[in-house]
């Protein structure tokens, strides 16, 4: 299945990269299937980069596997203070590859990060020099999660971060 799909797609305009697990590394016993697919997509497409996403700086067990050091860290609301610790921790674990970071936007319970906190997630990912930026808004589970497609409100208020961030880019 996995060969089907990435002969498929890998020449597709659209494809960035292939991300090739989700957080493995709360099971660092997953490192020798994490490789074999790792081994499997860089043999078909070598020109995308491949990669597992990374709990708060765990990829260490796999950083073979991974062409790039993409993670994630959902802090709760008023918590973005952590981040800081948070990146030099990621940075540390695979110091040799970009760091990518996946920032919260998705609903948890009935709290969304406010526009305020979206904005300082990526300004504080790119002081720490990722290299890339992605929300993560949970999507289709039916858990509520799905905050940017059923609440226009916050897709709007995603946005406003996006612009203030790209001002805030601009301006340094």
């Amino acid at each position: 299945a996995i060969e089907q799909r990435v002969t498929r797609l890998r020449d597709h305009p659209a494809l960035l990269c292939w991300t090739l697990w989700d957080e493995p590394d709360f099971d660092p016993g997953n490192a020798p299937r994490v490789q074999a697919v790792y081994d499997i997509v860089n043999r078909l497409d070598p020109y995308h980069p491949a990669m597992p996403v990374f709990m708060t700086g765990g990829g260490r067990p796999f950083r073979e596997a991974a062409d790039i050091n993409l993670f994630d860290c959902y802090p709760a609301n008023g918590a973005a203070g952590i981040l800081p610790g948070v990146f030099e921790r990621t940075i540390a674990a695979i110091p040799d590859k970009p760091m990518w970071y996946v920032a919260r936007a998705y609903q948890q319970g009935t709290s969304l990060p406010s526009e305020e906190e979206m904005f300082e997630y990526w300004r504080l990912a790119l002081e720490a020099d990722a290299k890339a930026i992605f929300w993560y808004s949970y999507g289709g589970d039916a858990k509520g999660w799905d905050s940017i497609r059923i609440t226009p409100e916050h897709y709007a208020s995603v946005k406003r971060a996006v612009r203030a961030l790209a001002d805030w880019v601009g301006a340094e």
